[in-house]
């Protein structure tokens, strides 16, 4: 039997190279900053991926023995080697060590970016949460008020123009799984600010790109959910009521929706004024229903969604919403999940809280549920609990609203003049 080349001593030539590790990082900061994957960027046009090109596949082409073997291995686990070569397979030797090149600096530019655990690092040390450069006012809670600097900065669907030929982003953990696009929030907070409300948000400490680089890309999600129950909003009841929403795993269709435990809270914020606050809480397994690692969860801490609203009883419009999030440690997640998954209450005072962004100021109900609904990403529960319903009636009624749609969207490419 063949034994498995280790390809481990053969990368760290790669590694020991200090001009290539300076344009690495140069290259993955590039990337970053202006929100482009390394894997679909026009490598052609990249000066920091052409130079490392000129660097790396001499050393490709050296030790090709090892590098074109497809039984080649990171003994480490660093690489998945054996994918590499499945992807730059090719008859031709020279188009072979080409796209070995391309991938082993995809691969390696990626290990110098910054991960989740970067971001809560940071909201845990309470550093700079502005890129460096960036002079904006920055509340107590490390928010912009994007309301006030609508003079000098324009939200996009996927950045914050300053309108000097720079741009910043909302927060990492307001994209879509926490760290790939953003979906619709930006166009929700935008919204809201047409709506003459006040929205405040916080962005991303890290990255700074170039508007010349823009691209207007835009994700959606084929999900938005039914009214709130307005008996649950008008109720006087003064003492807290919790409830723990959950799956009970028995129902095979129950792995198209999301696996999380959620919990709802609700309490007269002040009685005399009419008050009534929301509190909700999601709880992720650490793995999905296919073994794989969950969003939010990393090797030191797990990002946890949270939200809070008000509804003004005597106004008929919420006071305000807020939606953030709640970091753990694993020790500490791993006690609280296992005490939610009892379907008994953990606490609503636990892991350290930080908002993401802020509306305030008689918000209608169709902002506060488009607001939940794309923060929580689509989580059925909410369906469930705002209606009263049971896992299977949510689905029902998920299925007759997606059905509307599609019949609309039908309707309109028909109509569609072009």
């Amino acid at each position: 039997m063949k034994k498995n080349v280790n390809a481990d001593p053969y990368l760290a030539i790669i590694d020991n190279n200090d001009m290539v590790q300076r344009n690495l990082q140069l290259l993955a900061d590039d990337a970053f900053n202006n929100n482009e994957s390394l894997i679909t960027m026009r490598h052609r046009e990249n000066e920091y991926f052409l130079e490392l090109t000129e660097l790396i596949k001499p050393v490709i082409e050296s030790h090709k023995d090892v590098f074109l073997d497809e039984d080649a291995c990171s003994s480490s686990s660093r690489l998945n080697y054996h994918h590499i070569c499945f992807l730059s397979k090719s008859e031709d030797e020279e188009s072979f060590i080409c796209n070995i090149t391309k991938w082993l600096i995809t691969c390696l530019a990626t290990e110098k970016q910054k991960n989740n655990e970067s971001y809560v690092c940071q909201l845990l040390e309470n550093s700079s949460p502005l890129p460096n450069g960036v002079n904006l006012a920055i509340s107590k809670e490390g928010l912009i008020n994007l309301s006030e600097i609508q003079d000098r900065s324009k939200l996009l669907d996927h950045a914050i123009d300053l309108l000097d030929g720079r741009r910043i982003y909302l927060h990492q953990f307001l994209r879509r799984h926490f760290d790939s696009n953003f979906v619709d929030i930006p166009r929700i907070l935008d919204f809201a600010m047409q709506q003459g409300l006040k929205v405040e948000a916080r962005v991303d400490p890290f990255r700074i790109g170039d508007m010349s680089r823009y691209c207007n890309i835009m994700e959606c999600d084929a999900w938005f959910g039914p009214k709130f129950n307005q008996r649950l909003l008008d109720s006087k009841d003064k003492s807290e009521k919790f409830t723990v929403q959950r799956f009970s795993g028995d129902n095979p269709e129950e792995k198209v929706y999301n696996q999380y435990i959620t919990i709802f809270r609700t309490s007269m914020l002040d009685a005399n004024k009419g008050l009534r606050q929301f509190f909700v809480e999601e709880y992720s397994p650490y793995l999905d229903w296919a073994q794989s690692t969950m969003a939010g969860v990393g090797e030191k801490y797990v990002i946890q969604r949270f939200a809070h609203f008000v509804y003004d009883q005597n106004a008929k419009n919420f006071e305000h919403i807020d939606c953030a999030v709640r970091i753990f440690d694993r020790n500490e997640y791993d006690k609280f999940y296992k005490v939610v998954n009892r379907n008994k209450d953990p606490g609503g005072k636990i892991g350290k809280r930080f908002k993401l962004f802020k509306i305030s100021g008689g918000i209608s109900y169709e902002l506060i549920e488009r607001s939940l609904y794309s923060f929580f990403r689509g989580n059925i529960h909410l369906v469930e609990y705002f209606n009263s319903l049971d896992f299977s009636g949510a689905v029902k009624l998920i299925k007759e609203q997606q059905m509307k749609r599609a019949a609309l969207k039908k309707e309109y490419d028909r109509n569609c003049p072009y």
